[in-house]
């Protein structure tokens, strides 16, 4: 039987072997290629991340799709956005990535992309699994093809850029699929690379490909460092998210990037629209404002950003401070490697080094986005009652969990996770005795809850001590 919990809100996503088989793909792939062909066609494109179990997964999904009779051309390895830009620049019908994205090696799963390279989502993933459930597939026998799309990326990117001569940069693949893309893409574009976990492996060796978490940019920061490089960048293993270290080797959390590339744009775009995602950063507020934008924050979810950018033609970047970062001019995509050159093309057009650009950012003091492990059947009534109790003492932001103001620049928030069985947490406030305060007060609050693991959460109460 197939296991519906590996429904989620933007993909499908478990531990191999453990939520699901690789031949339950053959089910979801009958699934996916029976809808696609009810919207836009039979024509698809489908490729995979490295994982040792992507290359089974990947033979089941696309026997499965090819039974509905759609054609596919199996790209082998690929990112998200190569997809995407494939799928745009030949017109395919729809596609998909078998990928655990950024999770550990024993995850897996699938994501889809429309006929405008857009996420599959929502709505739309329900309709996938009821017709798993419900079997009334079409049936037909489609044609595959095998192909690689690293050129055409390649010639689609390049153009874009001016990143000046002499920049040095540091790559961090983590052993990805990314290790595939970005290097050669980046010596492409004029710069001198340094590669670091860039050949492929699907154990992921020395970290996990994901760019967010601080833990995995430490060798990166201490490799920029070693080489005096001007930038060092990390990718996740399906390229839609990277993560920055300065020349100094400091880590800066993807909200304060946003900061920099939004006045990037802003200007040449004065009054241009800038989303970011409720898990970021009050001094994004500010800042834009203090540029000449229009800051916008909005719940989290790299597809509600895309579907918003596309309804409004004003809004010219997006990002949330998982690393997802999305400009129009590629199409709405949340592209790694477009917006990794955005910034090296900032830092190598600037006088100061990145390390004082991002210095002359306002000081705050906050946690990293916290995961407390929460039963996947708990968590959204667990923040639902944390709602009701905070919503009488203070103003909330509720479009996703909830964001508590405890004052103008003091905030927490409790979400769920929409990609994996936890709560995500995250604090900002003035100082650190504030901030110990905020943390302790939300904590209080989710100790009556006995199936929560909050070991992080009191790690960050005694590192403020």
């Amino acid at each position: 039987m197939l296991n519906p919990n590996i429904f989620r809100e933007y993909d499908i996503r478990g531990i191999v072997n453990k939520d699901f088989e690789p031949k339950d793909a053959r089910k979801i792939g009958k699934a996916f290629g029976t809808i696609i062909q009810e919207i836009s066609g039979k024509n698809l494109i489908i490729g995979h991340d490295n994982r040792f179990t992507s290359d089974s997964i990947s033979a089941y999904f696309i026997d499965g799709v090819l039974s509905t009779g759609c054609n596919v051309i199996d790209c082998g390895l690929a990112l998200r956005p190569v997809i995407q830009t494939a799928i745009l620049e030949d017109g395919f019908s729809g596609g998909a990535l078998i990928t655990g994205s950024h999770n550990p090696p024993a995850y897996n799963g699938i994501k889809f992309m429309t006929q405008e390279g857009l996420p599959v989502f929502g709505d739309s993933i329900i309709k996938i699994k009821d017709l798993c459930f419900s079997k009334k597939f079409k049936k037909g026998s489609g044609n595959v093809e095998h192909t690689d799309l690293k050129e055409l990326y390649l010639k689609k990117i390049t153009p874009k850029f001016n990143l000046g001569k002499g920049a040095r940069v540091v790559i961090d693949c983590g052993n990805g699929t990314a290790s595939k893309y970005a290097p050669s893409i980046f010596r492409a574009l004029g710069i001198k690379v340094i590669s670091l976990y860039c050949n492929l492996h699907g154990s992921y060796p020395y970290h996990t490909p994901n760019p967010e978490a601080r833990v995995n940019t430490l060798d990166l920061s201490q490799k920029v460092k070693e080489t005096e490089a001007d930038v060092g960048l990390a990718f996740d293993t399906d390229g839609d998210r990277f993560g920055i270290v300065d020349e100094e080797g400091n880590h800066h959390e993807n909200d304060r990037t946003l900061v920099l590339l939004a006045k990037h744009v802003l200007e040449k775009n004065p009054g241009a629209k800038i989303l970011y995602d409720i898990k970021s950063s009050q001094i994004l507020r500010t800042e834009i404002r203090k540029a000449g934008g229009v800051p916008i924050m909005m719940r989290t979810g790299h597809p509600f950003f895309q579907a918003r950018m596309k309804k409004d033609p004003e809004i010219l970047l997006g990002g949330e401070l998982s690393g997802h970062t999305m400009y129009r001019e590629n199409n709405c995509f949340d592209d790694g490697i477009y917006a990794a050159a955005k910034l090296v093309e900032l830092a190598t057009h600037t006088n100061p080094p990145l390390s004082k650009t991002y210095e002359k950012l306002p000081k705050t003091f906050n946690t990293p986005e916290i995961k407390v492990p929460c039963p996947d059947q708990k968590k959204f009534n667990i923040v639902q009652e944390m709602k009701e109790m905070y919503k009488s003492h203070y103003d909330i932001f509720e479009a996703d969990g909830l964001r508590i103001l405890f004052s103008k620049s003091c905030w927490a928030l409790i979400r769920a996770s929409h990609t994996t069985p936890a709560l995500s947490l995250r604090f900002e406030a003035n100082d650190k005795k504030e901030l110990k305060k905020l943390i302790e007060d939300v904590k209080k609050n989710l100790e009556k809850y006995p199936e929560l693991g909050l070991d992080q959460v009191n790690l960050f109460i005694e590192a403020g001590k």
